[in-house]
């Protein structure tokens, strides 16, 4: 019988960390937008220091920040497909 990982706040912490340190380039850029050394972000990312709430809080900000930019480029780029090809946007559907 196999059994289930619990996936812990630790983990969650690192990966999102992880990912605010993807988008913002490196580990010097992430460093320099938490106001922290380089080598702190390191050992939060190898998961030799514990990441605190308050940097894991910046961190979700960063990513979700990221995210709805992404959406609404994405958006965008579309709107201009569209408009370049003289495709009408989809009708939304009435409930």
């Amino acid at each position: 019988m196999a059994m289930a990982v619990r996936v812990g706040t630790r983990d969650t912490y690192q990966k999102t960390l992880l990912r605010a340190c993807v988008l913002a380039g490196d580990e010097t850029s992430l460093a320099r937008q938490l106001g922290v050394p380089a080598s702190t972000v390191i050992d939060w990312l190898l998961g030799d220091k514990p990441i605190p709430v308050e940097t894991f809080l910046v961190a979700v900000d960063l990513v979700l920040t990221k995210n709805k930019e992404h959406i609404i480029d994405v958006r965008k780029f579309l709107e201009e497909v569209r408009r370049r090809n003289g495709i009408e946007p989809p009708k939304l559907l009435k409930r």
